[in-house]
């Protein structure tokens, strides 16, 4: 999809965005800088907006004819989710600031996330971690690098396994009980983005991710890089997860052992409350 010389560009754009448009402002906001979409629990600051917009120009620029979908561009043009259901056009699927809660508190944790998808297959996917500099690249066809270095995948998995689960998710009385009474699965509430905990998944640190809200530039990048480490995706309902979903719920295991048993212990048991079936996000 992308000569070696695209790939080396988009890699310096989002390093270029991440530590020269974002990073200056970390620990540097005005209370006039931060704003909130959906909740006081889903901020975005002038920071997201400007990296969007760089990272925007820059990917059309790379690669003429394709089109963008940004967590910010779609706040207001929501339609461009449709570009991920066209097969003729490339798409660059885009969070500027992954983990915004943390940057606009002033603790690390955050980046930008960037992946390329084509005719429902990903090509393509950048983390880039801005305070540790730390860039994970997959490219299809190619071994997963972490600052230019090949990963080592793991792939061992052993009971109990380990996931997390969504904030909103977590505090429902039915994922309490599933601690309390599972011997073979370890649950904790998702504190951290996704540029955190999808990379927790590829290393082993975790074995599966639980959630009910979903945006693809919140998970597309993610699922691009653990597609390589034979990990499986899924709707709550089984069906496969599909790269346009809106909040259907979505399952990342390592395995299908570990699907079949958060699917049959955790998500068997969520379906069955219509108020968890119903989470949106919410407007403030």
């Amino acid at each position: 999809m992308l000569n070696q010389r695209q790939k080396i560009e988009v890699e310096d754009l989002i390093r270029n965005v991440g530590d020269g448009c974002i990073y200056p402002y970390f620990n540097n906001l005005r209370e006039a800088d931060v704003s909130f979409k959906d909740s006081k629990s889903d901020p975005v600051s002038v920071a997201d907006k400007e990296a969007e917009g760089l990272l925007q120009k820059g990917l059309l620029s790379i690669l003429p004819n394709s089109l963008f979908i940004g967590e910010e561009l779609f706040e207001e043009k929501p339609e461009t989710l449709d570009h991920l259901n066209q097969p003729d056009f490339p798409v660059w699927v885009v969070d500027p600031i992954d983990g915004t809660n943390n940057f606009v508190s002033g603790r690390q944790g955050f980046g930008i996330m960037v992946c390329l998808v084509f005719a429902g297959k990903i090509y393509s996917s950048w983390f880039y971690e801005i305070c540790t500099k730390k860039m994970t690249i997959f490219h299809d066809g190619s071994c997963i690098t972490v600052n230019g270095k090949s990963l080592e995948l793991s792939r061992h998995c052993k009971k109990p396994f380990t996931g997390k689960i969504g904030r909103k998710l977590y505090l429902y009385p039915e994922i309490q009980n599933i601690k309390v009474k599972s011997p073979d699965i370890k649950i904790d509430i998702a504190t951290q983005p996704s540029i955190i905990t999808y990379h927790q998944v590829l290393t082993g640190d975790l074995d599966f991710l639980i959630f009910k809200i979903t945006y693809p530039w919140d998970h597309l990048p993610g699922i691009a890089l653990l597609s390589e480490n034979e990990s499986v995706f899924s709707r709550w309902n089984g069906d496969p997860f599909q790269f346009s979903d809106l909040h259907e719920g979505l399952v990342v295991a390592r395995n299908q052992e570990i699907m079949d048993l958060v699917l049959e212990q955790i998500i068997k048991i969520l379906i069955r409350s219509q108020e968890v079936l119903k989470l949106k996000p919410t407007k403030s």
